[in-house]
């Protein structure tokens, strides 16, 4: 009579160390011999080498000896060593899928390794290509790659012609990320060049390729390689614009023209774009709109965090888009004040938005919004109208919602300047009436019968008028402010989808009480912060 295992099945094995580090796999090798047999082999899933201790580990003798015997279990590679290019490159990795380099430079043991992965479905490289027969044979090998879909490209002094090349190779692939640093310009193309390299390596000299994804992540201009790029995806789904790197350099008419010509080639190519992401650059107002206005029935949108007259670009979306809007990621937009003004006016117009966001910049990566931001005095007087109005949101099938709102204090400002004002004989009232959390915004929350995760904060900096904090209020601003907050956690305890809540700037003036009694409606509540 034999005794089954549970190591015996392959497939559970493979689930259990999918969710294992490869410190707990290590740790399960140590276990028995059994153990070690079955675990082993995916300790060699996932090879990264970012460190020269690292690299000098891969080339033990005992590594080279493990990696002869599971080449087979490597899935990925993450490296920053040619080294250790070479030492896989000489090794039967036959089934790696992910391959990151970022030390390629006229290495050739990368496109070793790469020609050898016939598997490999996603390239990500980061290099300087100068050697001109190091390019040939890259091209060569991107050309007639059998299972490549995602490519992500960051090229440093490259000439514009080996871009171009190596674009036009790019005609199987599924989702291209491309930045272009410091590139060599070299001499201008002419249209038959251009047209021969197209017959080249592409096959055609109108060639279609089937990108759905495009997302430029530089600077561009006009006779750029990265325009004849977006001439040949009439299949994107989704496009993330160019940054504006190069833009900040140049005058404001070359900016239009450039802005003019992608707005262009988005119209007259890009049909079936449904995805614009924006979140790179910081263009002016009027530029993101032109783009906006290019494009047709948008889903989801992601916003400039960095962005000069925002409410021209978020015009521009509610007139052409509000039909078919359903993520909305305006990543702050320099809007400090995003409860009412024109956002509010903006979700009163959409209608189908399941997830929309104004706080920013929630990832820690990206820079708060533009400090030098004035809000225009026509925007000041569309805040007090929206705020005044209490309309309520079309969007009501809202789930997800992060918004950073601005709390008023009303015929007055910041205690301090209020005494400094009443030492010198002014009218304002000491105890004038605080709006900590704004009372058309409690009202909106509460017609959202469908949210599922609340991100709300309180803006602590106000650009347009003196800034305070819970600390400048009297007591009773703060008794005021206390109500209010009580008002809102009983409107958010009749929303009964409720499963993350957070609060930013607010809790000062929350009793923990009243939040765990909330807390009791929320069925599927998972975390309140």
């Amino acid at each position: 009579m034999t005794t089954a295992s549970v190591f015996d099945i392959h497939l559970l094995v493979e689930t259990i160390s999918r969710n294992l580090s490869p410190h707990d796999i290590r740790y399960c090798t140590l276990v028995c011999h059994t153990w070690y047999t079955r675990f082993s082999p995916f300790l060699w899933r996932n090879i990264r080498v970012f460190q020269k201790l690292a690299c000098d580990r891969l080339h033990y003798p005992e590594a080279q000896t493990a990696l002869v015997r599971y080449a087979h279990n490597v899935r990925s590679v993450h490296s920053f060593w040619p080294r250790a290019e070479a030492t896989l490159a000489a090794h039967a990795i036959n089934n790696l899928t992910v391959l990151k380099i970022s030390s390629t430079g006229s290495v050739p043991a990368f496109v070793d390794l790469f020609s050898h992965s016939h598997s490999l479905r996603m390239l990500d490289m980061t290099c300087l290509l100068q050697d001109k027969a190091l390019v040939e044979r890259f091209i060569s090998v991107l050309r007639s790659h059998p299972q490549l879909q995602e490519l992500r490209m960051r090229l440093f002094n490259t000439p514009r012609q080996t871009t171009r090349r190596i674009l036009l190779c790019c005609g199987n692939l599924d989702k291209i990320l491309i930045k272009v640093s410091m590139g060599v310009e070299g001499p201008v193309p002419t249209n038959g060049s251009i047209l021969a390299e197209m017959v080249e390596l592409a096959g055609s000299e109108s060639p279609s390729f089937k990108v759905r994804d495009l997302e430029i992540n530089s600077g561009i201009k006009l006779g750029d390689p990265l325009f004849l790029l977006l001439e040949l995806c009439p299949n994107v789904e989704r496009f993330a614009a160019p940054s504006s790197y190069y833009w900040s350099q140049i005058l404001t008419d070359a900016v239009s023209e450039v802005v003019t010509e992608l707005a262009l080639r988005v119209r007259s190519t890009m049909k079936w774009l449904r995805h614009l992401d924006m979140g790179v650059s910081d263009m002016h107002g009027q530029y993101a709109a032109d783009i906006i206005v290019a494009c047709s029935d948008l889903i989801t949108y992601v916003g400039l965090h960095d962005q000069r007259e925002p409410q021209i670009a978020i015009s521009a979306l509610q007139s052409m888009h509000r039909d078919t809007l359903t993520v909305v990621d305006l990543c702050a937009s320099g809007l400090v004040w995003t409860a009412s003004g024109i956002l509010q006016s903006f979700l009163c117009a959409c209608p189908n938005i399941l997830s929309f966001t104004a706080m920013g910049p929630l990832d820690p990566r990206k820079t708060p919004p533009y400090k030098g931001y004035i809000v225009p005095e026509e925007q000041r007087q569309q805040e007090v109208t929206e705020r005044s109005s209490g309309s309520m949101w079309m969007c009501k099938g809202l789930k997800n919602l992060k918004l950073t709102f601005k709390s008023r204090c009303w015929n007055g400002g910041p205690r301090e300047l209020q005494e400094s004002e009443h030492e010198q004989g002014s009218v304002h009232d000491l105890d004038s009436q605080v709006e900590y959390v704004p009372e058309s915004l409690i009202e909106q929350l509460g017609s959202l019968a469908m949210l599922q995760e609340l991100w709300l904060g309180r803006a602590t900096s106000l650009l347009e008028g003196a800034e305070y904090t819970f600390w400048d209020l009297t007591e009773d601003q703060v008794e005021t402010s206390q109500k209010q907050a009580s008002r809102l956690l009983a409107t958010l305890a009749t929303l009964p989808w409720i499963r993350r809540l957070e609060f930013q700037g607010l809790r000062e003036v929350m009793d923990d009480g009243e939040i765990e009694d909330a807390k009791q409606f929320w069925r599927h509540v998972v975390e309140v912060k």
